[in-house]
């Protein structure tokens, strides 16, 4: 034994330092160079494992390496690349759109579904109605008053905002022409009506109303049948001072008398009268 130690040089002494040390390196330190996994064995063991001394996992933190997972399961640990995987095409149809549902849905929906009718408008708004087609009659005019009118069949913008922002809006009553014409809105505001947004809304549909040219009537229970009266005849002056008042707009179809008769519906309409925008 003393003679073979005698042979060993100082080269050979640093050759097995060396090996030791590469060897220790191997055992206790994390192998990856490049990003992914480290994954972690909590499994109890008699010996370390490569990878799962325990700063391996700090140490693999602390240089950006990936992500450490602890691994329960009896398998060995490994290091998984994390290079993105490119997905599988999918040639299955396309989804319809948000919003878009198949007509065919929609009548299985229905035919499911129970439907009842529903008044058009209120007690009150019903009979702001008949006094305005009583007011309308009584001036000799071929007008006609329409119910629940969505604002976005009767006015057009090229700013889709814009439109957007009146589409849905509806109208109480709208008086039009004998050819349809839209000529003037009317609102009736109840009680309880200035609650909430209300005011804004109001806002928006009289300034695109307006801005269309259209007039804008509120009525209120504070009115009369008379008042009502006033704003369809000053409705048509300012029509004609404009030359918007047609000839067919101006015959009154109907029967002899049929204005006193008109007008008197309109006082047993019994409503409020209206306040001109």
């Amino acid at each position: 034994m003393g003679a073979l130690l005698a042979t060993i040089g100082p080269f050979e002494i640093a050759v097995f330092l060396v090996v030791f040390v590469l060897l220790a390196a191997w055992l206790y330190l994390p192998q990856p160079t490049r990003p992914g996994r480290l994954w972690e064995d909590s499994r109890p063991s008699s010996r370390p494992r490569r990878g799962s001394s325990p700063n391996s996992a700090a140490r693999w933190r602390a240089a950006g390496r990936g992500e450490v997972v602890r691994l329960s399961s009896p398998i060995e640990p490994r290091i998984i690349d994390a290079a993105p995987t490119l997905a599988a095409p999918n040639f299955a149809a396309p989804s319809p759109a948000p919003g878009v549902i198949d007509p065919a849905e929609q009548l299985r929906a229905v035919m499911a579904a129970p439907f009842t009718a529903k008044r058009v408008l209120s007690r009150t708004e019903a009979n702001v109605m008949l006094a305005a087609e009583a007011a309308i009659a009584e001036a000799g005019l071929s007008w006609r008053v329409l119910a629940q009118v969505s604002l976005g069949e009767v006015l057009a913008s090229s700013d889709k905002a814009a439109f957007n922002a009146i589409n849905a809006k509806r109208v109480d009553l709208l008086i039009v022409s004998g050819i349809s014409e839209p000529l003037a809105a009317i609102e009736y505001q109840g009680e309880g009506h200035w609650q909430g947004t209300a005011p804004a809304r109001d806002a928006v549909k009289k300034e695109a109303l307006r801005r269309a040219g259209v007039g804008y009537i509120e009525v209120t229970p504070a009115h009369g049948p008379d008042d009502l009266r006033r704003e369809v005849a000053r409705l048509a002056m300012t029509l004609a001072a404009a030359g918007r008042l047609r000839e067919a707009d101006s015959a009154h179809r109907g029967r002899p008398g049929g204005g006193a008769d008109a007008g008197q519906a309109g006082d047993r309409a019994g409503v409020g009268g209206p306040r001109a925008a």
